[in-house]
């Protein structure tokens, strides 16, 4: 047969290319390509689009169980099965085999041995051992363990510390009268030796340095004198006995300082005419040596750089010049004296950058142009002297000239340009343009109406009083109001008449106002005195744009207002007591139904388009509608109005007068001026209305006998004012009196609100409703006021209000440091570093830079300073601690917290006898329960035992005896009583100071307090998983399709680590799913630790050991004890509960902290700390340096096999490393401290 070549290469060309048959699905699905009916077959499931390359009846199959010898499990690839694989039991290729997992039970219940001990193999996930678990001595997987009892071998023994014999005990049986020291005995941990108290030290001699004395037993014998710890060999209440009184061996002896001699004195009983100098004398801290004043600096040359002098002695000479001190040898009271005043620079040229001048000085000579500090030589009175900045000529890069102007006080009609004119920032170049003071010439008015003209008062006298804020322009540009004529004009305020006076001439003899007359400032109204009387009491009064009511301030008090005087008519007694301005919807949209707008407070704010629409926002009269529109100044003039009935013309009323002179605000478009003039005039208000209906009664007259206002409906409009009186209008109780300020106007309305609630309402691309806000609430950012009908009430409530744009997640930079945006509301920064202008979106958003923040230093750190003779240097005390102690407050420049730490001590007060002034009792000796101390003011000195008794010292509240020992807490009532419940007998302890064993506490057993309870011998028996004890455990459960078991978490692990919460019982009973979590395929463990940095913590923990320089394994404890505790406590809190060889810890204080120190400690161990919710201080060796962290974290997969340091978090409170892998990098695994580790060793498993 002949075979057409060409036709068989089409035909395969036209067959689609099959790669992917029997391989893994793609997109990360776990399923094989196959045939749909071989799936089919199989029992799995097909997914389509996960298969791309194979032909259309090819598709992911998945979920495909199989079964060897009664055994379930699924098919999948065999380099993804973490159990036992076969054969021939699943479709696909020779490496898609069906997995079964392996029995986690398998060896449980065979035989183990140590080769001494003989137990049983448990499996430790569900099951405890009551005696010792030893890994790799039983089958099968890493949580079969064997369980050998207890080695209890040394019990009864001999053993010893080298120098004291004792006995091995049983410490969970027995107890020992002595002290108890591990490590000497064989067996279990809990096997100790048990040695007799050391008292090789009583009866030998001891010595605090200057007196001697003999060690005794304190437990046994008392001493009649001072008590001295750590003076005597032996066990801890072996101290030493120094006899009562002063050591005053060295008094009268001759003492040496430097080139100087003198004699050793009793400070205590004599003063000494010279210099005190400490420790140059045997015997008693107050012995000293008396020393002559050293004067070998007296008649010697001196200079402070600039001027040279001569250093005399001030205690007997007088200098006409100016002190300085430092500057010359010998005592404090020797200092160089200066000739008073340095005119070295006068006359010298000087220059600002870009100004030539003349140095003057300034106190014989004056500068017709501008005087700048710091240029000139000599002292401060000489100074620069340059041309004046303003009305100098200036140019730009483009040729364009112009004239250097005062900004503040002038107006540039052309363009204004910085950086071309000499001078403050405020003097800018005018370029191509007439210049014109801005304001001058123009009208202006005082708060009582009377008229007036801006003017410079730099250049032009006012002949009438002057008022400041009245006019645009500079601080120069003020309203000056009349010509000084005004005397013997009538005047009048709050119904009382007057005549206006010269106050340098004639004498009121009533009650004198200012700013009812016209003329200079004295030129003032005379009232006429109506004594102390009651008239104008509870009437409207106000001022500016705030209302307020008359009181009589000799009665009543004037609650959150302010009292202001001459509103009121009465005496003078009878005063205005304003409400506050409120700032409420400041910032909100608004709108007058034609332009949109905003809410301004305008009382500290200009509106730029200078369109203001009052109502149209809630909040104080202050707060008022700025509209984006600008203002047209004829905008509503000659528009038609009405009112009442009764029509009218819009006119400005600042140009035009009213010739009915019935004027109604309110009803014109426009400005405030622009006022509605009815054609007919205002008719006076009948005594009682025609008609008593709502409708008829709204936008009547009305008044308080001082105060005109309009009739409204409350509850539905709005009174401007905010000020509303009853029983003034006729209608029902809805219609109130609106009192109305000047220049207010009204929205009157009484129709039905219901109508408007719920109509849709839009601003700027943002929908909304109208709510009412009386009944309804709507965050204040998303209200915006005039785009709903209804009463003042029914206002717009946007659904969502846009949110800026935000670089959250993006890089960022500050100061050559990288770092990232973050919400520092959500995220926080590590390094505490934060840059608030290196991102955009709101105000919480920040750049967290990757290194830590560095102060920049105060103004003022690292200067000279100087007080009583003492020299010292400028520091920031918030930053540095003074080493002396001795801070001179007052002496340096910058902020309060930049002070002078003197060079010196401070000298201890000389007296026999504890005086009252706190400054002289400081440094004396004190003593309070037997205890010695010494006086210090805890505001300056912290004392390092934190044992400070206030009332052995006298001074004032700061000053307090500071004690050699630390505290010793009393016992609470009821400690140490017997105790039992069901049947378990116990002791009463102070759960606060004393942990209980067993961790068994009855509570309300003891006496005493709340901290005082019963703790049980007996350990509390915890039921067995397999009773079902919890309600729910052992049923089954799910979630999203995972089956899983019911579990007590906390008495059983969940082997998945995968737990679903609230879907078994109770809140120990939760849901441990059969497959680990999809998405991470482990839990992560991240315990609330909180990072503590050393350096924060500046203070001494021991003698000559600072928490900044020594402080990580402090720091690091401190950290694990408050997650582990939910406490707060500082590394100075940790730091009294430990014991120090030098500045290293003492290994017992970690026993006494509950860590068990675990040597070279494997990754294991800590992650076992981790799941039982503990944190792990961990410190790693290098060339004989420790480096602490806190283990607070772990990110990895849970075989144990391969642990890797890279998954476990740190807190390091020295640098910045944020994972073990960084530690161990350059240091050895050396000590890991696990908190409670032998009970939950004991328990866990």
């Amino acid at each position: 047969m002949h075979i057409n070549t060409r036709f068989v290469l089409s035909l395969l060309a036209a067959i689609p290319t099959v790669f992917a048959v029997n391989g893994k699905c793609a997109n990360g699905r776990n399923g094989i390509c196959i045939a749909t009916g071989t799936c089919s077959n199989y029992g799995g499931r097909t997914s389509n689009g996960n298969c791309p390359r194979d032909g259309n009846n090819i598709k992911c199959c998945e979920n495909i169980s199989c079964n060897v010898n009664g055994e379930s499990g699924s098919c999948m690839f065999a380099n993804e099965c973490s159990g036992t694989t076969y054969s021939g039991k699943c479709p696909g290729g020779s490496d898609f085999k069906c997995c079964i997992k392996k029995n986690p039970n398998a060896g449980v219940g065979t035989s183990c041995s140590d080769g001494n001990r003989h137990g049983t193999c448990i499996n430790t996930n569900s099951s405890g051992c009551n005696g010792d678990l030893v890994s790799g001595k039983c089958p099968g997987a890493a949580n079969i363990k064997c369980c050998l009892p207890h080695d209890l071998s040394g019990v009864g023994k001999s053993c010893s510390n080298g120098s004291r014999s004792g006995t091995c005990i049983n410490t969970n049986s027995s107890g020992c009268n002595g002290d108890l020291v591990s490590g000497k005995c064989p067996g279990a941990s809990f096997v100790k030796c048990c040695l007799p108290h050391d008292l090789s030290g009583v009866g030998k001699s001891c010595s605090d340095g200057s007196k001697s004395g003999t060690c005794i037993n304190t437990n046994s014998s008392g001493c009649n004198g001072n008590l001295v710890s750590g003076k005597c060999p032996g066990a801890s209440f072996v101290k030493c006995c120094i006899p009562p009184g002063p050591d005053l061996s060295g008094v009268g002896k001759s003492c040496t300082s430097g080139s100087r001699s003198g004699t050793c004195i009793n400070t205590s009983t004599n003063n000494c005419n010279g210099d005190l100098v400490t420790g140059k004398c045997p015997g008693d801290a107050m012995v000293k040596c008396c020393l002559p004043h050293d004067l070998s600096g007296v008649g010697k040359s001196c200079s402070d750089g600039s001027r040279s002098g001569t250093c005399i002695n001030t205690n007997t000479g007088r200098c006409n010049g100016n002190l300085v001190s430092g500057k010359c040898p010998g005592a404090s009271f020797v200092k160089c004296c200066l000739p008073s005043e340095d005119l070295s620079g006068v006359g010298k040229s000087c220059s600002d950058g870009s100004r030539s001048g003349t140095c003057i000085n300034t106190k014989t000579n004056s500068c017709s142009g501008d005087l700048i500090s710091g240029k000139c030589p000599g002292s401060t009175n000489v100074k620069c002297c340059l041309p004046p900045a303003v009305g100098t000529k200036c140019k730009n890069n483009k040729g364009v000239s112009g004239t250097c102007i005062d900004t503040n006080a002038t107006k540039c009609n052309g363009s204004l340009a910085s950086g071309l004119c000499p001078g403050g920032n405020n003097v800018k170049c005018c370029l191509e343009g007439s210049i014109k003071e801005t304001g001058v010439g123009e009208k202006c008015k005082s708060d009582q109406g009377l008229e007036g003209t801006c003017i410079n008062i730099n250049t032009t006298k006012c002949g009438g009083s002057l008022i400041t804020g009245k006019c645009p322009g500079g601080n120069n540009v003020k309203c000056c109001i009349g010509d000084g004529t005004g005397v013997g004009k009538v005047c009048s305020s709050g119904g009382r008449s007057g005549t206006c006076i010269n106050t340098n001439a004639n004498k009121c003899d009533g009650e004198l106002v200012s700013g009812l007359c016209p003329g200079a400032n004295n030129i003032k109204c005379c009232l006429k005195s109506s004594g102390n009387d009651q008239v104008g009491v509870g009437k409207s009064c106000s001022s500016g744009t705030r209302s307020g009511i008359c009181i009589n301030t000799n009665t009543n008090k004037c609650n959150d207002g302010e009292i202001v005087s001459g509103l009121c008519p009465g005496g003078n007694n009878v005063k205005c007591c304003l409400n506050k301005n409120d700032s409420k919807g400041v910032g909100t949209r608004c709108s007058d139904g034609n332009a949109n707008g905003t809410c301004i407070d305008v009382n500290s704010s200009q509106c730029s388009s200078g369109n203001i629409v009052t109502g149209k926002c809630p909040g104080g009269n202050n707060v008022k509608c700025c509209l984006d529109a600008p203002l047209t100044n004829e905008s509503g003039v000659g528009t038609k109005c009405n009112y009442g009935g009764k029509s009218g013309i819009c006119i400005d009323v600042d140009k035009t007068q009213c010739k009915s002179s019935n004027v109604i605000s309110g009803r014109c478009p426009g400005p405030n001026n622009v006022r509605c003039c009815l054609e007919v005039e205002e008719p006076e208000q009948p005594e009682e209305p025609l008609n008593n209906d709502d409708d008829y009664v709204i936008g009547q007259h009305c008044s308080d006998g001082s105060k005109n206002g309009v009739c409204i409906n409350y509850k539905s409009s709005r009174c401007p004012s905010d000020h509303i009186l009853s029983d003034l209008c006729p209608g029902s109780d809805n219609i109130q009196c609106c009192m109305l300020e000047e220049g207010q106007d009204i929205t009157l309305s009484n129709e039905d609100d219901s109508n408007a609630i719920g109509a849709e309402c839009s601003i700027e691309d943002l929908s909304g409703i109208c709510i009412n806000l009386n009944t309804s609430s709507c965050h204040i950012e998303n209200i915006y006021y005039g785009l709903c009908p209804g009463g003042d009430a029914i206002q717009c409530c946007v659904t969502k209000k846009e949110e800026p744009p935000s670089d959250i997640g993006k890089t960022c930079s500050s100061r050559g440091i990288n770092g990232i945006c973050i919400d520092t509301n959500e995220t926080p920064c590590k390094t505490y570093n934060v840059d608030f202008n290196a991102c955009s979106g709101g105000d919480n958003i920040g750049c967290c830079l990757d290194e830590e923040g560095k102060p920049e230093p105060e103004e003022g750190v690292g200067a000279k300073c100087s007080k009583n003779g003492v020299n010292g240097t400028c520091i920031d005390i918030n930053q540095t601690l003074c080493p002396t102690y001795n801070i001179a407050y007052g002496e340096c420049p910058g902020n309060d917290n930049v002070q002078c730490c003197l060079e010196k001590e401070e000298e201890t007060p000389e007296t026999s006898e504890i005086p009252k002034d706190p400054e002289t009792v400081v440094g004396l000796k004190c003593s309070s329960q037997g205890i010695n101390g010494i006086c210090i003011d805890t505001n300056e000195t912290p004392c390092k035992t934190y044992n400070v008794d206030f009332n052995a010292c006298s001074g004032g509240d700061n000053i307090g005896c500071c004690l050699d020992e630390e505290e010793k807490p009393e016992p609470e009532e009821g400690v140490g009583a017997k105790c039992s419940k069901d049947g378990v007998n116990g002791t009463c302890i102070d759960i606060n100071q004393t942990l209980c064993p067993t961790y068994n506490v009855a509570y309300g057993e003891c006496l005493g307090n709340d901290n005082v309870q019963c703790c049980l011998e007996e350990e509390e028996e915890i039921p067995e998983t397999s009773e079902n004890t919890e309600i729910g455990v052992g049923e089954k459960c799910s979630r999203n399709g995972v089956s899983g078991t019911c579990i007590d978490i906390s008495q059983t692990r969940c082997e998945t680590y995968n737990v679903a919460y609230n879907i078994c019982s109770s809140g120990n009973v939760q849901c441990c799913l059969d497959e680990p979590s999809e998405e991470t395929q482990y839990n992560k463990i991240i315990l609330d630790a909180s990072l503590l940095k050393q350096a924060n913590y500046p203070n001494e923990f021991t003698t000559g050991c600072t928490i900044s320089k020594e402080g990580s394994c402090i720091t690091s404890i401190t950290m694990a004890l408050n997650q582990i505790h939910s406490l707060n406590y500082t590394p100075y809190d940790v730091a009294k509960k430990m014991n120090f060889f030098g500045c290293d810890a003492d290994y017992s204080s970690y026993s006494d902290l509950d860590f068990v120190n675990i040597y070279q400690p494997d990754l294991s161990v800590i992650l076992e700390s981790l799941v039982n919710g503990n944190s792990v201080p961990y410190c790693g060796l290098s060339g004989g340096h420790e480096r602490w962290v806190t283990v607070y974290g772990y990110t990895g997969d849970y075989d144990y096999n391969s642990l890797k340091s890279s998954d476990f978090l740190i807190y390091d409170p020295e640098t910045n490393k944020t994972t073990l892998r960084e530690l161990l990098k350059s240091n050895e695994p050396f000590i890991a401290l696990i908190y409670n580790y032998y009970y939950y060793i004991n328990n866990d498993y």
